[in-house]
């Protein structure tokens, strides 16, 4: 029994060590040395802090249906409760990813609200847990289109007065990062004067597009992919496992000293929420996920974004949720650490999950 016993113990500390060994050195092979700026294959997640306890209805059956594709198992939260947004952060990070890319609305406006308080939770409770905004451009098309570019600039000055200046706002190679979504409805003749604008006024600040044409990586600092579930939906081809699409892109920014972040999503369903003209493509308990995951790993990224940690409304959340449960936090945690570090053995990893001094947690599986 004792030799039992003492055979079990002997597996246990092996095992430990080869866990502390793996993250020794994702701490060194993702951080520098003040551990905060990102340096090597980084994992994201588009986060969306729009919910209020009246948000989850509405749906496409009438105003007491609810207008999402699931149930958070945190249930139908308010996404400025402090303690909702601790925990969010918690399973993020158990996830295995690095921080929120957090959806972005205009200045004084609820998500800016809900993003604030997003990047002082990160900075006063979690270490290497990073925030940066999406700026959703939705926002500029009432504007007058003369005027337009410097609204965005105008925008863009509030993001880095209001955020940029935290020690959490996420940064690669000592610069700060922001991301755009919808940039292809202006040419990029457009975006090339505002991009000009903004880097006179913050020349170490990276602006990402989310489009896939690689005429706009041209007046971009790098390109990054949203919900592409295209080889279920189009029948798309693959080739190197990949979509020649993201080859291409991924190796003109490689060239140009570019950043290319490829997506991952599990899945898609916007029925509740009206948006029957989208097809619904089914998660396959976790296999849309981890082939979605392949694709974005081999067309040799810079950074892996998952699409999405909470859209509900399109049914693309990784969240803890009811009919998942943590599925999607333990699958994401596993495939980026394979990502990283390929070869190293992944017999059982822990991550500490809190910096108050005394409270320290962690969250292992």
């Amino acid at each position: 029994m004792r030799r039992k016993f003492l055979l079990a113990a002997a597996i246990f500390l092996i095992f430990s060590s080869a866990a502390l060994i793996f993250l020794s050195s994702a701490d060194s092979m993702f951080f520098d040395s003040t551990g905060r700026y990102y340096t090597s294959k980084p994992v994201f997640a588009y986060y969306y802090g729009w919910y209020t306890k009246d948000a989850w209805y509405s749906g496409i059956n009438g105003p007491s249906s609810l207008s999402v594709a699931d149930v958070p198992n945190a249930g139908l939260y308010d996404s400025q409760n402090i303690s909702l947004i601790d925990h969010q952060i918690s399973q993020a990070v158990s996830a295995g990813i690095n921080g929120f890319i957090a959806s972005w609305w205009g200045p004084h406006s609820f998500t800016d609200n809900t993003d604030q308080i997003l990047l002082n939770q990160a900075s006063t409770r979690f270490a290497d847990f990073t925030v940066t905004l999406y700026f959703e451009t939705t926002i500029i098309e009432g504007v007058n289109p003369e005027s337009q570019p410097s609204q965005i600039v105008s925008d863009v000055q509030y993001i880095m007065h209001a955020y940029g200046g935290s020690d959490v706002f996420t940064r690669i190679g000592g610069k700060d990062i922001l991301f755009f979504s919808g940039v292809d409805n202006w040419p990029p003749s457009f975006w090339s004067n505002v991009t000009v604008e903004i880097h006179s006024i913050y020349p170490n600040l990276l602006l990402i597009s989310d489009s896939l044409n690689v005429d706009y990586l041209n007046v971009f600092d790098g390109a990054a992919s949203y919900v592409d579930l295209g080889y279920m939906t189009q029948s798309l081809p693959l080739l190197n496992g990949t979509y020649p699409t993201f080859t291409d892109i991924s190796s003109l920014a490689a060239s140009e000293g570019k950043f290319w972040f490829a997506t991952a999503s599990p899945g898609f369903n916007g029925t509740n929420d009206g948006k029957v003209q989208f097809p619904n493509v089914p998660r396959d308990s976790g296999q849309t996920f981890s082939k979605g995951w392949s694709i974005a790993q081999n067309s040799n990224p810079y950074g892996i974004i998952v699409g999405t940690w909470n859209e509900y409304y399109e049914g693309t959340s990784i969240e803890p949720a009811q009919s998942y449960g943590n599925l999607y936090v333990h699958l994401t945690a596993q495939l980026s650490a394979g990502w990283r570090a390929p070869d190293l053995p992944h017999y059982r990893v822990t991550f500490l999950t809190s910096r108050i001094p005394g409270q320290d947690s962690a969250t292992s599986f």
